[in-house]
C-alpha cells in the first residue's frame, strides 16, 4: 500500500486493548494510538468516529511508503522508504533512533514483511538492472550490529510489487514477481526452484488468510484472485481457489479499481476490498469439505451471474447441487447476504478435498455516496470483541478519510435463522449461536400437553381400534390378505403428503420481488409516471397504480411552477403538510423569503394556487381555513364542481358501478343523486334506494319508528358485501359521517374528501394524523396522498420496502422531492443501492437513463427556485475569464479528461479529423464520450463505431474486454 495515509492494526491487539499506526507520508509523520475501551463494543448498530488516544509520535521520517509490525515484539515496526532502504524502529524510543537496512542502488520499496517468529524480514524493491530485487535481512544480526548485507537475495531483475511471509512457516514467503508472477519461495530451496510460480497479473497487495493455505491479491485491472497453496502447487496452470473479474464494476467509472486488499487477523476467510473511489466491500468465504463430485472453478462476475466452469471440468450444474447442500448444512439454510460463489475442483492430493466458497458479501461504505476527502483513503481490521454484548464477534475496521480523520465501521452480521418445531417452539440460530424457545408460558405448556396427552395414541393402538376386523399374523387367509393390502393402499392414498401445500416454484420465482423489478425496468418502469401507472395496471397492482397517478398529477400541477407563490413552493406536499402548514416550523427549502412565515401567508398561497387553477368556492362544512381545505381536496382528487361530480356520476353508471357512483354522491352531500343512482341497478339497489329515501323524507323527524328503522339501517350495514352499500348505510343510520370514515373498504382518498368536507377543524386533524400516522406503520402506498413527497413519505416508504423489498418503487419515488425540497440518508441509500442494481444486473444504459432523469428533475427544480430569487447583476467583471474552462479538461475537478483510445487525442478535443471540421460540434455525435463500463477505457463515439465494425476486443493493448458498442 503506497498512498499518502496508510493505517495498520497492531497484531498484538486484544478486544479489550486496541492499538494502531497512522501514517502520513506527506507530513512525515507516524503516530501511534490506543484505542478507548468505549469502542471495542459498539453499542449501537450504527457506525461512528473513532475514540483514542495518543500513545506516542514519530515525526520527520521522510519518504515512508510500506510497513509492518513484529509479530513477536510489539515495541518493533520496519518502514520501507522510497530510497529503497528499510528502517528498525522502536516505537517507545521516540528519538528517531533506528536500524537502517541500506540497499545499493536507490529505488523505491514497495513491500516489507516479518516472518512469523520476527527473526527475519524480507524487503520487495523496484526493478534495477543487475541486482536482486527481493532482500532477506535477519534481524537479530541487525539487532546485534552485525552484517549489514542481506541473508538472502532473490528475484534478479524483477519488479516485487509485494511480498508476504506465510503464517505457519517462517522459511516461506509469497511474493508478486515483475507484475506477472505469483511465486512461493522456500528459504531452505535453491533460489532458481520457487515452490509455487503462477502466471498472473494478481500481484498487488497479498494478503494471507487465518488458515495458512489461501492468500489473496489483485491486478491494477479491478481483478482479484484468492489463491490456495497446495492446489497452485499441483496445477501446472496454476488454477486460484476463486477469481472475481472485475470485482468493482458495478460502482462508478472513477472508482471501478481496486486500491488495497486486507484480509481479516481475526476472522478466517473474511477479507476486504477497497476500490479507488472509496467504495468497501467485505468478502466471507467458508469451506466445503468432503465434496462429492468435481465442481468447476467460478468466475464471480460473470454477465449470466451463476458460476461458470470450464466445460471440459463438468458442469455448473454440480457445482451449483454442491454449494446449495454446503449452504444448508454450514448455514443452517440461513443466509444474510449475497451469495455468490465461486469453486475449483478438490485437490486430489489431499485427503477430503476442499471447495472455496463466497458465503457473504457486505457494502460497508459506497463510492458514490462519499465525496472529496470524506472518501475512505485506506483501512485495516480491527480484533473482534468478545464480551458476549450484542456486537460481539463483530467485523470491524478503522478507516483513515482522505482528510486525515478516523472513523470506525462496523460490518453487518448474517440475518439470524428462524425454524418452527411441531410444538410451537421455534430456534434461533445466528453464525455459530444456536437458541431454542418456546412461544407458550411453562404453566400453559404444562396445561396443553396434559390435555392433549390422552388423546395420543401409539400406531399399533390406532390400527387395532380402526381395523379391528383385519388379522395382521402370518397366518391370514388370502382373502384377508388381498383386503388389507387395498385398505393400506386407500389409506396411503388419503395421507397428506407437504409437497401438497408447496407453492409452485416457477410462480414463486415470477413473484419474487428481485424478479418483479428487473421485469419492470426493462418495461421501461423510471420517472415516467404515466407509463409506471401503466405497468401497474398491467401487473393488476392498484395500489401501485393509483399512487402512480397521484404523483402524475401532482408532478403537472408541479410544472412551470404551478404550485409556487411569491413565498411558498408548496410542490409535492400531502394532505396534512397543506392542512397543518403554519402551524409547524416551515422548511427553509421551501421558503423563499427572508422573513418567519405564518398561517396567514399559508393561506394566502392556497388561495392564489387555487385561483390560478380556477377551483370552485368553499361551500360545504363551516371552517376558519375553508382556502387549505379546497387546496387539500385538489390534492386529494376529489374536488369536483356540480358539472364535473356529475359527469364522474354518470361515467360510474355506464360502467355498471351504481353503488360507488350513488356512495360518490352521498360523500358529497347530494343524497337525491345518491337515490337515483340506486334506482339505476339491480333489484337489490333499488330495494336500497327505497331505504335511502326513507330516511331522506324522515330525517327531519323524531317519530318512534324511526329509531326502529335506523337499528335495522345498522344491521344491514353490516351484512352487506360491498363497502360502499355498507357507508351509505352506515350514514343514513346515524347520520354520523364518522361512521362512514371507519369503513376501511372505501379507497382512502375517498375518506380523506369526506373528512375534508364534513368534519370540523379540531376532528378534521386528529383524523388526519391519525389516518397518516397507520399507514407510515403499514407502510401503505395509499398515505402518499397524505405525506406527499416529504420526510414523512420516507417513513412511510421505509415501511414500505421493509414490507415488500422494493426499493426500486421507494427510489423512483423519493427521487421527484430529494433533495430539492429534503436530505435524508436512507434518501440515498436507496437510490446508491438501486443503482449498483442495475449495474449488477448490467442495465448500464437503463441506470444511465434513471441518472438522466433524476438530474433532469433536479435543474427543473432549481431553474423554478431561481425565478422566485431577485436576478443577479448580468455585468461583472471578470467573470467570463475567471470561469472558462477548456474543452479537454474536466469543469469540476480541472483534470484532463483521458484520451481516445483509437486516436490517443484527448476526449473533448473540437476537431479531431480534417474532414469533419466543417461538421456542426453540438449535433455531431461521432464526437461524444463513449467509455466501456467494464474495462472503462473511452472512445470518441465515431472511433468506436468504426472500430467494432472490425474488431470485438478493446482497442487498448493487452485488455481482452470483449466491449462491442
Amino acid at each position: 500500500m503506497n498512498s499518502n495515509l496508510q493505517v495498520w492494526c497492531s497484531p498484538h491487539s486484544t478486544a479489550n486493548s486496541q492499538r494502531f499506526v497512522k501514517i502520513s507520508s506527506r507530513d512525515q509523520e507516524l503516530t501511534v494510538y490506543d484505542v478507548l475501551d468505549s469502542v471495542c463494543e459498539p453499542k449501537a448498530a450504527s457506525d461512528g468516529d473513532l475514540s483514542f488516544k495518543e500513545y506516542t509520535k514519530h515525526t520527520k521520517i521522510p519518504y515512508m511508503r510500506c510497513f509492518d509490525w513484529s509479530p513477536v515484539d510489539p515495541d518493533l515496526v520496519s518502514i520501507g522508504h522510497s530510497s529503497g532502504e528499510a528502517l528498525l524502529l522502536r516505537l517507545s524510543n521516540t528519538t528517531n533512533a533506528h536500524i537502517p537496512l541500506a540497499v545499493k542502488q536507490q529505488r523505491s520499496c514497495n513491500s516489507i514483511s516479518f516472518n512469523c517468529n520476527g527473526s527475519m524480514l524480507a524487503t520487495g524493491l523496484d526493478k534495477v538492472r543487475s541486482d536482486f530485487c527481493l532482500n532477506i535481512w535477519d534481524i537479530n544480526q541487525r539487532l546485534g550490529a552485525g552484517s549489514d548485507r542481506p541473508f538472502r537475495q532473490l528475484a534478479s531483475s524483477d519488479a516485487i510489487t509485494s511480498c508476504r511471509f506465510t503464517r505457519d512457516n517462517p522459511q516461506i514467503l509469497v511474493a508478486g514477481v515483475a507484475y506477472r508472477w505469483v511465486r512461493m519461495y522456500d528459504l531452505r530451496e535453491p533460489p532458481s526452484n520457487p515452490v509455487i510460480s503462477c502466471n498472473s497479473k494478481c500481484v498487488y497487495s497479498l494478503s494471507l488468510d487465518l488458515d495458512p493455505n489461501y492468500f489473496a491479491g489483485y491486478s491494477d485491472e479491478g481483478i482479484v484472485t484468492v489463491w490456495d497453496r497446495r492446489f497452485a502447487r499441483s496445477s501446472p496452470a496454476g488454477e486460484p481457489a476463486l477469481l472475481f473479474n472485475r470485482l468493482m464494476d458495478d460502482f462508478s467509472r472513477n472508482s471501478g479499481q481496486v486500491s488495497h486488499l486486507r484480509y481479516s487477523n481475526s476472522r478466517e476467510g473474511a477479507f476486504a476490498v477497497l476500490s479507488t473511489g472509496g467504495g468497501l466491500r467485505v468478502y466471507e468465504t467458508s469451506k466445503i469439505l468432503n465434496a462429492e463430485s468435481a465442481a468447476p472453478l467460478g468466475i464471480i462476475g460473470s454477465d449470466s451471474g451463476i458460476a461458470e466452469g470450464h466445460k471440459s471440468r463438468g458442469g455448473w450444474r454440480d457445482s451449483a447441487a454442491s454449494l446449495l447442500e454446503a449452504g444448508r448444512g454450514a448455514y443452517g439454510g440461513g443466509g444474510g447476504g449475497t451469495s455468490t460463489s465461486g469453486t475449483r475442483t478438490p485437490n486430489p492430493r489431499f485427503e477430503g478435498g476442499e471447495t472455496l466458497v463466497v458465503s457473504r458479501i457486505n457494502d460497508i461504505a459506497h463510492a458514490r455516496s462519499s465525496k472529496g476527502d470524506q472518501k475512505i483513503a485506506c483501512f485495516d481490521w480491527m480484533m473482534e470483541g468478545r464480551g458476549g454484548g450484542a456486537h460481539s464477534g463483530a467485523l470491524k475496521v478503522v478507516a483513515v478519510k482522505g482528510d486525515g480523520s478516523l472513523e470506525i465501521i462496523r460490518c453487518p452480521g448474517p440475518a439470524p435463522s428462524i425454524a418452527w418445531g411441531s410444538r410451537n417452539e421455534f430456534a434461533v440460530t445466528c453464525e455459530n449461536d444456536l437458541q431454542i424457545m418456546s412461544t407458550l408460558e411453562p404453566e400453559l405448556e404444562e396445561e396443553v400437553y396434559a390435555q392433549l396427552r390422552p388423546r395420543r395414541k401409539s400406531i399399533s393402538e390406532f390400527e387395532d381400534h380402526d381395523y379391528k376386523d383385519h388379522t395382521f399374523s402370518g397366518g391370514e387367509s388370502p382373502d384377508n390378505k388381498a383386503d388389507t393390502a387395498l385398505s393400506r393402499r386407500q389409506r396411503a392414498n388419503s395421507l397428506i403428503r407437504p409437497e401438497d401445500f408447496l407453492p409452485d416454484a416457477r410462480q414463486v420465482l415470477q413473484n419474487d420481488i428481485c424478479v418483479v423489478m428487473r421485469k419492470r425496468v426493462e418495461a421501461g418502469y423510471l420517472m415516467d409516471c404515466n407509463k409506471n401507472a401503466a405497468l401497474a395496471r398491467k401487473e393488476e397492482n392498484p395500489y401501485l397504480e393509483d399512487m402512480w397517478v397521484w404523483l402524475d398529477g401532482a408532478h403537472e400541477c408541479a410544472k412551470d411552477g404551478g404550485m409556487m407563490t411569491e413565498t411558498l413552493n408548496l410542490s409535492y406536499l400531502g394532505v396534512l403538510a397543506t392542512w397543518r402548514g403554519g402551524r409547524d416550523p416551515t422548511p427553509e427549502t421551501r421558503v423563499s423569503t427572508n422573513r418567519r412565515i405564518r398561517r396567514e401567508d399559508w393561506t394566502a398561497a392556497c388561495a392564489e394556487i387555487n385561483k390560478r387553477f380556477g377551483r370552485n368556492k368553499w361551500d360545504s362544512c363551516n371552517t376558519a381555513f375553508p382556502e387549505q381545505r379546497r387546496l387539500c381536496l385538489a390534492i386529494c382528487g376529489t374536488n369536483f364542481n356540480s358539472e364535473g361530480l356529475e359527469l364522474e356520476i354518470q361515467r360510474l353508471e355506464t360502467n355498471g358501478e351504481h353503488s360507488k357512483a350513488a356512495g360518490l354522491a352521498l360523500f358529497h352531500g347530494k343524497i337525491d343523486r345518491c337515490i337515483r343512482s340506486l334506482q339505476h341497478g339491480g333489484r337489490a339497489l333499488k330495494l336500497m334506494s327505497t331505504a335511502v329515501a326513507g330516511y331522506y323524507a324522515a330525517r327531519d323527524h323524531s317519530l318512534p319508528a324511526h329509531s326502529t328503522w335506523k337499528e335495522l339501517a345498522s344491521e344491514m350495514a353490516n351484512e352487506l358485501g360491498d363497502p360502499y352499500q355498507r357507508a351509505i348505510f352506515a350514514f343514513i343510520a346515524n347520520s354520523d359521517w364518522r361512521e362512514v370514515l371507519d369503513e376501511i373498504g372505501v379507497p382512502i382518498r375517498e375518506r380523506i374528501g369526506i373528512a375534508l368536507r364534513w368534519l370540523d377543524d379540531d376532528e378534521l386533524t386528529n383524523y388526519l394524523e391519525s389516518t397518516t400516522n397507520a399507514a407510515i406503520r403499514g407502510g401503505e402506498l395509499e398515505g402518499i396522498i397524505l405525506t406527499g413527497i416529504t420526510e414523512e413519505a420516507v417513513k412511510l416508504l421505509q415501511e414500505y420496502i421493509n414490507r415488500t423489498g422494493d426499493v426500486q418503487t421507494a427510489a423512483l419515488v423519493a427521487a421527484f422531492s430529494s433533495p430539492r425540497f429534503f436530505k435524508d440518508d436512507r434518501v440515498e441509500y436507496w437510490i446508491e443501492s438501486y443503482r449498483q442494481l442495475l449495474n449488477s444486473w448490467r442495465l448500464f444504459h437503463a441506470r444511465a437513463k434513471f441518472d438522466q432523469q433524476q438530474q433532469q428533475q433536479q435543474q427543473q427544480q432549481q431553474q423554478q427556485q431561481s425565478q422566485l430569487q431577485p436576478p443577479m447583476p448580468r455585468n461583472i467583471p471578470g467573470i467570463g475569464r475567471a470561469t472558462a474552462v477548456k474543452p479537454t479538461v474536466c469543469p469540476h475537478c480541472k483534470k484532463s479528461l483521458p484520451r481516445c483510445a483509437v486516436c490517443l487525442l484527448t476526449l473533448g478535443t473540437t476537431f479531431y479529423r480534417e474532414d469533419e471540421k466543417s461538421a456542426d460540434v453540438e449535433r455531431d455525435y461521432d464526437r461524444w464520450f463513449n467509455f466501456c463500463l467494464s474495462c472503462n477505457h473511452g472512445m470518441h463515439a465515431g472511433h468506436a463505431k468504426e472500430w467494432f465494425s472490425r474488431h470485438k476486443v478493446c482497442p487498448v493493448p493487452d485488455c481482452e474486454c470483449s466491449c462491442k458498442m
